[in-house]
């Protein structure tokens, strides 16, 4: 699905490929309330500029409040519940 604004992924947005096609932006995570267990998408930033994965709330990414990533850059990003909430990223590609 590809993207060319900020996004607000939701426990709807599961199991898709999101393609970022723009500059700079923001993929926002869903509050991890609510979520639906085993809960994941792909992403590929396919644009000209950074594209920052922004938790809700006091969530993490990686351990981290957000994540950039590089044009070229894609991997899967995972609702982790072993985390106090969170999420990781897997095969996280980086050019």
């Amino acid at each position: 699905i590809d993207k060319n604004a900020d996004f607000i992924f939701t426990d709807a947005s599961r199991a898709a490929t999101y393609n970022w096609t723009a500059g700079v932006g923001t993929f926002t995570l869903p509050s991890t309330s609510g979520l639906s267990a085993g809960w994941f998408v792909a992403f590929r930033n396919n644009g000209t500029g950074t594209l920052t994965l922004q938790p809700t709330g006091l969530a993490k990414i990686n351990a981290l409040s957000s994540l950039e990533t590089n044009p070229g850059d894609s991997g899967f990003i995972m609702y982790d519940t072993s985390t106090t909430p969170g999420f990781i990223t897997v095969g996280w590609q980086t050019t």
